[in-house]
């Protein structure tokens, strides 16, 4: 009986979520992929590969790894996401399954797991994770964090410390948690949390200098790893930091705005403000129910969401795809919470098997009924990336099937607005050509005389929906 509800919960999870986000299978370029994928085009796979794994030099990608991807797509499969798409979902199911197992064995119980799973297997403001192939970034710096973690917890629960070789290979997944995106610089710090909650006799002075290291030589391992990447890649003079919109402001009240941001989001009020106060009193309820309850889980999940969300607590806000990880805590930290209370709503019984149903249901109804309708979010990112970029990329191509990479061309109108580069992406990514000269009018400054259009080889306008040449006398017409 158990084993066929633990499965029916299981089949439930795969169904809300696929329900829910299944159409991101579907999903085509966005302008962050165009700016991915052409990166990745200028780079050979030896500078990734070396970027992904010597973390400590500044990289011109600053995220090798995805970079990584996008390039093998590229030369596998041309300008067709679908094979990047699987392996985001793929990922998507892997970190739900990630996040079940940790959760299980952190709170040795199933029950547990089962909902951290659910409560994290779709968010509205998750939309951009399934929508837009350019979060695989996020996904899979969350896939080597966790595994990363779940390996150590798991060497631990053994009753033993980590031999060398898994030393290093908890290391080396980090590493590639970290060339995926930065947001896992702070897995070091959940690692000594986790001993100190779950082996604090192993720390404790009487267990001698030698078994104290041991029990640390991983988090410290990877403290020099974290050190050697935030100071060589993200705070270098060319690093991530250096870049306008990912320049910190440290300050509580900042950590305190920004936390904040996250938190009203995930409450379905994107635009709302939440006063420094009530993310105060948040983070305070989260240590004093973990307190009270004496509950470890809770602790150890409540310290990862604080203390995870400080990659990006000094930044401006970047959407909840930005702290997937920390995030990952917070479903944690209430899966434990409410079976505690259901513990206490039942404590002389001893947690009875329809107990648990009954909160597994009650959790599934609610989620089906507070979650907004989102169905018609493929249809918003069709209509505002995806046909936009997929037309001009097509109709480039019949227009113009080949094209000399020492040809001139001018883009004389597009339909991507404020987006400048969106052309010259395409139209380089479309003919292998990372050197061919592409201008397009809106962003050049001074603009370009008669006599100076009529140089071009190409001009390209779009019009009614409709990509063709224009001679060079219809060129300020069009515009």
């Amino acid at each position: 009986m158990k084993r066929l509800l633990f499965a029916a919960a299981v089949v439930f999870i795969g169904w809300y979520f696929f329900h829910n986000a299944g159409l991101g299978l579907r999903a085509k370029f966005t302008q962050d992929d165009l700016m991915n994928m052409y990166r990745s085009m200028e780079t050979g796979y030896t500078v990734l590969l070396q970027d992904s794994i010597f973390f400590w030099r500044p990289s011109r990608v600053y995220r090798p790894f995805g970079e990584l991807l996008y390039k093998v797509s590229l030369d596998l499969f041309g300008l067709d996401l679908w094979a990047l798409s699987i392996a985001r979902y793929l990922a998507l199911c892997a970190n739900l399954v990630l996040l079940y197992l940790l959760a299980r064995r952190l709170s040795g119980s199933r029950e547990t797991g089962l909902l951290a799973a659910l409560l994290f297997s779709y968010h509205p403001g998750f939309s951009v994770l399934y929508y837009n192939t350019g979060t695989l970034y996020d996904i899979f710096s969350f896939l080597f964090f966790f595994a990363a973690f779940l390996w150590y917890v798991r060497i631990r629960q053994s009753g033993r410390l980590p031999r060398f070789p898994e030393v290093l290979g908890v290391t080396l997944l980090y590493i590639l948690s970290l060339a995926s995106k930065e947001i896992a610089v702070t897995l070091p710090a959940l690692l000594v949390f986790y001993e100190l909650l779950y082996h604090a006799p192993d720390l404790a002075p009487s267990a001698g200098p030698l078994r104290v290291g041991r029990a640390l030589v991983t988090a410290a391992a990877c403290l020099g790893v974290g050190l050697a990447y935030t100071f060589g890649r993200v705070l270098s003079k060319d690093g991530l930091a250096s870049v306008g919109k990912y320049e910190p402001v440290y300050s509580i009240p900042e950590y305190l705005r920004q936390t904040g941001h996250y938190l009203i989001e995930v409450l379905y009020k994107p635009d709302a403000t939440l006063p420094l106060y009530q993310t105060a009193l948040f983070l305070l309820f989260l240590a004093v129910a973990s307190l009270l309850f004496r509950s470890r889980v809770m602790g150890l999940s409540a310290l990862l969401f604080a203390v995870g969300v400080l990659p990006v607590a000094f930044i401006p806000w970047r959407g909840l795809n930005a702290v997937l990880i920390p995030l990952a805590g917070l479903a944690v930290f209430v899966a434990a919470f409410l079976a505690a209370l259901r513990d206490l709503a039942v404590r002389r019984l001893p947690a009875p098997l329809p107990a648990r149903v009954a909160l597994f249901a009650l959790v599934a109804i609610a989620m089906v009924k507070i979650h907004p309708d989102t169905s018609g979010l493929y249809g918003v990112w069709t209509r505002l990336e995806y046909e936009p970029i997929g037309s001009f990329m097509r109709q480039v191509r019949e227009l113009h099937p080949n094209v000399r990479d020492t040809e001139r061309i001018l883009v004389v109108k597009d339909p991507f607005g404020e987006f400048n580069w969106a052309s010259l992406f395409i139209t380089r990514l479309v003919y292998r050509a990372p050197a061919l000269r592409v201008d397009r009018f809106d962003s050049m400054d001074p603009k370009p005389s008669a006599a100076e259009i009529a140089k071009y080889d190409i001009r390209l306008a779009w019009v009614d929906g409709r990509l063709r040449d224009v001679p060079a006398s219809e060129a300020a017409s069009v515009r």
